[in-house]
């Protein structure tokens, strides 16, 4: 009998060839790799479709059939591709910044930020939170942001004060001023040597707000206290008590200083003359506005007030001086109209024709219609009629209309002078200052 051995040998030589065969024939994903490689894009295309038609969708196939797609321009399809990857993968982080990424291309905003929203939730990270925070800014979703916002100072630790102040913002913004306060406060408690002058401004404006005057004074005093040379900033603090607290709050925060430190800041200076005239004592400063203005160094608001002054004093050197120097267009239009009543009824020609020159041409009529019709009432132009008729049907106010029933009368328009005070609410809506002009002026037009 023949022995079996010698084929025995064969058949395992053979198997172990096939094998060996099998296991160096690349396979279809490497095929696949190997076309995307050599730029053999339309092949390494039909073959990643073939494998994810056999139901293989890895996330190397996911990542370079989106890519492919891509290439051809087809973000919808790049789109559909790693929406079913990471329905199927939720955690794949590659896989889900790859799809916010495409959703950003095709503009869905709405489907990047629920993405992002739920990579924000696997990892949180303050540049996810920023971003989500500016998204909802955007969106008007200021609830999201407020606790976005409130995560990104937990996971910084400070390390940022702007995310403190944009906080405060927004809660302010929504009229959640105690919350905004506690911000503000936590962060001047927790972080102080990055509590900021900005910072420290707007804690006392929201205290103001609240009706906090004691705790906003106290604030702006432990800022002055540990900053005594900057001059500029306690002033803004001093200017914030005065015209959103009272005078009274003002006076105290200047109290730290005395006579001397105050005129040699031009910043006080300004501030204390500010509470003096508040006080009634224009006399007594009227000199220092006078050196002041001299000085180069009087600030806008000053400038005004001193105008105002020197008018009424008919000291025309003085105003003459200071009008000159004024930027008139920088003033408001109740400034601009009480000026120009002033003007009138002081005769003050310059004044008179500084206005005309910047105002009177037609180009204030829209914003500034009161102005506008003040200056054609002193001109007695054909559009005066027509500015008034325009103001009448105006929500203007019982100060702006008794302005303009004042200077119908003085300048002879007794029809102007009746249509506007007939404008007066009656009742508790017009006060006694308002009542007491109003008589004033139907006694001079024999109109009782």
């Amino acid at each position: 009998m023949k022995s079996t051995k010698p084929f025995l040998i064969v058949a395992v030589l053979l198997a172990a060839a096939v094998a060996l065969s099998l296991a160096i024939l690349p396979r279809q994903s490497e095929i696949a790799l190997m076309q995307m490689k050599d730029k053999r894009f339309e092949e390494a295309l039909a073959s990643y479709e073939a494998q994810k038609a056999n139901g293989t969708l890895t996330v190397d196939v996911a990542m370079q059939l989106s890519e492919l797609y891509l290439q051809e321009s087809n973000v919808d399809k790049a789109i559909v591709i790693m929406e079913e990857f990471v329905a199927a993968h939720p955690t794949n982080l590659d896989a889900r910044k790859r799809l916010g990424t495409f959703y950003q291309y095709a503009q869905r905003s709405d489907d990047y930020l629920r993405n992002l929203e739920e990579i924000n939730r696997l990892t949180p990270t303050a540049e996810n939170l920023k971003t989500l925070s500016d998204i909802y800014n955007f969106t008007s979703e200021y609830d999201k942001q407020v606790k976005t916002l409130q995560e990104i100072i937990n996971t910084e630790q400070g390390s940022n004060p702007q995310h403190f102040i944009d906080l405060a913002n927004i809660q302010a913004a929504n009229k959640n001023y105690a919350e905004a306060i506690e911000t503000l406060k936590k962060f001047k408690t927790e972080y102080p040597e990055q509590f900021s002058f900005d910072a420290t401004m707007l804690l006392v404006s929201l205290m103001l707000d609240e009706k906090q005057e004691n705790e906003a004074l106290q604030v702006a005093t432990e800022w002055q206290a540990a900053n005594t040379s900057e001059n500029e900033k306690v002033a803004k603090l001093i200017n914030m008590l005065h015209y959103k607290g009272s005078v009274e709050l003002a006076s105290q925060l200047m109290a730290k200083y005395d006579d001397a430190a105050i005129a040699a800041s031009p910043d006080l200076l300004q501030e204390k003359i500010l509470i003096e005239i508040a006080t009634g004592r224009e006399e007594r400063v009227y000199g220092q506005l006078k050196d002041l203005h001299k000085s180069g160094k009087m600030a806008g608001v000053l400038k005004e007030r001193l105008l105002y002054l020197a008018m009424v004093r008919d000291d025309e050197e003085t105003a003459n001086a200071v009008l000159a120097d004024v930027d008139l267009k920088g003033l408001s239009e109740p400034q601009l109209a009480s000026l120009a009543e002033l003007a009138m009824l002081r005769d003050h020609k310059e004044v008179i024709g500084r206005l005309q020159q910047d105002f009177g041409n037609g180009e204030s009529d829209e914003s500034r219609p009161v102005l506008s019709a003040i200056l054609a009432l002193e001109r007695s132009d054909k559009s005066t009629k027509e500015k008034l008729t325009a103001l009448e049907g105006m929500e203007i106010g019982n100060s702006y209309t008794m302005q303009i029933a004042r200077i119908c009368a003085r300048t002879g328009n007794k029809s102007c002078a009746l249509t506007f005070l007939s404008k007066l609410p009656a009742g508790e809506e017009t006060t006694d200052n308002d009542v007491a002009s109003a008589a004033e002026i139907y006694l001079e037009l024999k109109a009782w």
